[in-house]
């Protein structure tokens, strides 16, 4: 029986070890998705058991592999992370022992912000929802075969395009625009959506991009910019495309342009050329619109783009141009002021001519010396040359219609702007221990010298005043040196899977050189050679700030959240060499923060409230007149404060790719105390004001956006559509002569886009706009007013046959509500015809036509204080051009009968 025993005893234990002696290996390498090549050495391979706890993690090797020996039979989780790549995970079973051999492994996504994620799907759904991303496939577009990137963007929900080429997604301005995740032309936007053709783009994302600070070391400050960032096509990666034209038409209007682009994988070159008086943006499938709006302009520009890769470590991006423009502008505005107790109108003609030339360029590179460093350098300069030309001629009237003042201002100005502006970054992780250390500097210098001639002729009533004429006629010399720099050092350190602190210290000083000086017209030399004592002046600012921060944060793949706060003592001064005068304001307190986000299938959401101060302008604290206009006098406030915001923000996105349904929200709240506002005194004999800053409170803005778009269909026909909706509000506190008065504004538009482009002979689409403005005055709420704004602009563009295009552009806008002579109904239409000369439509002849009801007004209304005011302003008027164009595409790796064209 004993004998019985040991032998089941040995028989179990030989089993025991049978099974759990049969161990398994997970071998494999990393490679990039975009290249194919290897990760450079050093990517992190975390293996997670199914409940994702960390059981091991290693770097690979210079050929990107990785193994993990001795494993027990069982399901496991590769992770692998790198700098610039996003986390990549990767199922994995062993059983029997069996190793697991894995050649290509894993392939990560590049993006310089670590954005994205990693779907492989037999077809790729329109739109995905990532963390910080809205991915649009851009073949979901239809676009002309001869459009640009600006075209999809005009049919992308959510994405608004204005006359001028700036851009605005999901309710927010577009501050850069990126190439394949990196920096394409600075912040040039136009010189890639007007440029890069349509049928180049793979994916167009928008991305809510973190600050660098937040990407290396994985703890979210909830400092967001908002970016686009467009990726070509695969076999897109290697030719030369462009397109020029030249035109020429009546009124003397001409415009001719050459764009070129070379790609060689990493390497990219794009050269621009242009010329034009029109105000021509490439856009509308390339019939072009034009930027009627300010003024007649003539523009001339170079600009050149160079991008490469140096081995698997480096990549960078330099850049330079050479504008120049001139604007003439004519201008009749109304201005209603309100005071306490009264009430004044001010009645403006006025015209000009305005000069830029602006001369830049920047760099930007990474290098990755290996794969837990990344060091990051953007830098750009510049130097601008500007002069104008001004004639103006006004009056003012009381609330009886009584002419209070009259007068004349004649002035010519000459200005340069030199710049250097930058910052470079060094991020470093530690290991696998998930510890992290970011340091950055910036600069921010930007200086200017101007002379500006400026005569004023005063005319007041009564007759029998002694003030009845007041002359000014003088020089200002202005030499403004402002340099801004600054430092910050982050350290974070988790403490347990998905748990980070994160300790921080910045640093940023400012010094604001400001020497002035007023020369008075001598009559007896004809010269500006009598030195003004009482308005001359120099001031030095300076600022200097510290700020001590501490954050935890918790991220998982689908929740996370980081609280902390910033320690600052901040400190603005003024001082006077002259007088030997020192104004200043300080700053000491604590300012909490917190963001959470939540990220769903197909949807997340993002909330973050955020509490920070503003710092009166140095300028501001001085006690000195500026005399510039002798009717609005400026005075400033030695005991100025700094002013305490508290915001709270919210970013929703979802999306349905069954229903091709998507609905997008955001809004923003926050409280102003010791809000810096403004003190007016008006006098009623001359129509003088002399306006001053000052701290109030009770202040406080808001805005709201909501986005839902959702295609229908007509048998077989869809029809998209998407509807916009802005609100927004604030409450200002000032003081009128003494007597405190509360300043409300409200804001809502309604924003309506449709595209019917199923059949290939037709491409339609409309944007139908409707907003009204309204504006509340406590002291004068007999001057409360609402306006409106209505405007319709459908475009539409026939196919008759294979080789025509005949394009339709009509814009019909509406004012209501403004003063009188101001109300408008703008009948806008534009029509072009093309003519392909080509079967590939590589060159063809366009006639436009511009204007045809040559109805073209541009009126604007604007908010202040204690005023409203209407300006209306010359335009483009109606003209006729013939232009001959080319276009270049090829591609060594796209043959002849594969088109790269998303219609």
């Amino acid at each position: 029986m004993k004998n019985q025993k040991s032998t089941l005893i040995l028989f179990i234990c030989l089993v025991s070890y049978a099974v759990h002696g049969q161990k398994g290996k997970i071998s494999g390498r990393v490679f990039s998705s975009s290249s194919n090549d290897m990760i450079p050495v050093g990517a992190t391979i975390k293996l997670l058991d199914k409940d994702s706890l960390l059981i091991r993690s290693i770097l690979t090797d210079s050929l990107g592999n990785f193994s993990f020996n001795d494993l027990p039979a069982g399901s496991y989780l590769l992770q692998a992370d790198a700098l610039s790549y996003s986390t990549t995970k990767k199922s994995v079973r062993i059983s029997g022992g069996k190793n697991k051999l894995l050649p290509d492994t894993i392939f990560m996504q590049p993006f310089y912000q670590d954005l994205q994620s990693v779907a492989v799907t037999a077809k790729r759904p329109n739109v995905v929802i990532k963390e910080d991303t809205t991915e649009f496939q851009a073949a979901s577009f239809k676009v002309n075969k001869t459009a640009t990137v600006e075209d999809i963007f005009k049919k992308m929900p959510g994405v608004e395009v204005s006359k001028n080429g700036s851009v605005k997604a999901q309710g927010e301005n577009i501050t850069q625009i990126y190439v394949d995740g990196k920096p394409f032309f600075g912040t040039d936007l136009k010189a890639v959506t007007q440029n890069f053709p349509a049928d180049l783009i793979d994916k167009i994302q928008i991305i809510d991009k973190k600050t660098d600070q937040s990407l290396g070391s994985k703890t979210d400050d909830g400092i967001r910019e908002k970016i686009i960032n467009i990726t070509l096509r695969k076999n897109a990666k290697k030719g030369v495309f462009g397109k020029d034209y030249i035109g020429y038409g009546t009124e003397g209007r001409y415009e001719a342009k050459s764009n070129t682009n070379f790609i060689n994988n990493d390497k990219k070159m794009s050269v621009i050329v242009s010329a034009n008086n029109t105000g021509r943006n490439d856009s509308r499938n390339d019939n072009g619109a034009y930027n009627s709006g300010n003024g007649v302009t003539d523009n001339k520009q170079v600009k050149i783009n160079y991008a490469d890769k140096l081995g698997n470590t480096f990549d960078f991006s330099v850049w330079a141009g050479y504008e120049q423009n001139k604007s003439v502008v004519e201008q009749v505005i109304n201005r209603k002021n309100f005071f306490s107790d009264s009430s004044a109108d001010y009645f403006e003609n006025n015209n000009g001519s305005y000069r830029n030339k602006n001369l830049y360029a920047g760099l930007y590179f990474e290098y990755k010396p290996d794969s837990v460093t990344l060091i990051r350098f953007n830098e750009s300069m510049g130097y601008g040359n500007s002069s104008n030309e001004s004639f103006s001629a006004f009056n003012s009237t009381d609330f009886n219609g009584d002419k209070i003042n009259q007068g004349a201002n004649e002035n010519n100005g000459f200005s340069k702007t030199p710049s250097l502006n930058g910052q470079m970054s060094y991020n470093r992780r530690f290991g696998n221990s998930g510890r992290n250390v970011f340091v950055n500097f910036y600069n921010n210098i930007n200086n200017s010298q101007s002379n500006i001639y400026n005569c004023f002729n005063n005319y007041f009533y009564e007759l029998d005043t002694l003030a009845y004429t007041l002359l000014l006629n003088q020089l200002q010399n202005n030499n403004n040196r402002n340099t801004n720099l600054g430092t910050t050092i982050n350290y974070s350190e988790p403490i347990a899977p998905n748990n980070t602190l994160d300790f921080g210290y910045s640093y940023s000083y400012g010094n604001n050189d400001m020497p002035k000086e007023v020369y008075d017209f001598n009559y007896q030399t004809n010269l500006y050679d009598l030195l003004n004592d009482s308005l001359s002046n120099h001031f030095d600012n300076y600022i200097n700030s510290n700020t001590a921060s501490f954050n935890y944060s918790y991220n998982s793949k689908k929740t996370g959240f980081s609280v902390g706060f910033r320690w600052k003592n901040s400190l603005t001064q003024s001082y006077s060499p002259v007088k030997d005068e020192l104004y200043q304001q300080t700053f000491t307190g604590f300012l909490p923060n917190f963001n959470f986000y939540f990220s769903g299938k197909r949807k997340r959401l993002n909330i973050y409230y955020n509490s920070y101060v503003r710092a009166p302008q140095a300028y501001q604290l001085q006690p000195v007149t500026d005399n510039t206009n002798p009717l609005y006098l400026r005075l400033g406030n030695p005991d100025l404060q700094y002013a305490s915001v508290q915001s709270l923000r919210y970013n929703f996105n979802y999306y349905n790719p069954k229903k091709e349904t998507g609905f997008n929200s955001n809004a923003n709240f926050s409280i102003i105390s010791n809000n810096i506002s403004t003190s007016i005194l008006f006098d009623n004999t001359t129509g003088k004001q002399i306006s001053q800053p000052l701290n109030t409170d009770g202040a406080y803005n808001w805005n709201i956006w909501v986005s839902y778009f959702k295609p229908f269909y007509f048998g077989d026909d869809k029809v998209k559509w998407n509807i916009n909706v802005l609100t927004s509000g604030s409450k200002m506190i000032n003081l009128l002569n003494g007597k405190e008065n509360t300043n409300k504004n409200n804001f809502i538009r309604v924003f309506f886009g449709l595209t019917y482009d199923t059949p290939e002979w037709i491409d339609f689409h409309t944007d139908f706009s409707m907003s009204r403005q309204m504006s509340e005055y406590s002291l004068q709420p007999d001057h409360n007013n609402t306006s409106y704004f209505f405007s319709i602009s459908p475009n539409i563009t026939f196919k008759p046959v294979s080789n025509t295009e005949i394009n339709i552009d009509y814009d019909y806008r509406q004012t209501t509500g403004q003063a009188t002579g101001f109300n408008t109904s703008v009948n806008m239409l534009n029509a072009n015809i093309t003519q392909y000369l080509s079967s590939k439509k590589d060159i063809w002849i366009m006639l436009k036509a511009f204007d045809l009801f040559n109805q073209n007004m541009n009126v604007w209304r604007i908010y202040g204080d204690n005023f409203i005011q209407d300006t209306r302003a010359n335009g483009l008027s109606r003209f006729l051009l013939l232009s001959l164009n080319f276009r270049l595409s090829k591609f060594n790796n796209i043959k002849d009968n594969q088109p790269l064209s998303h219609s």
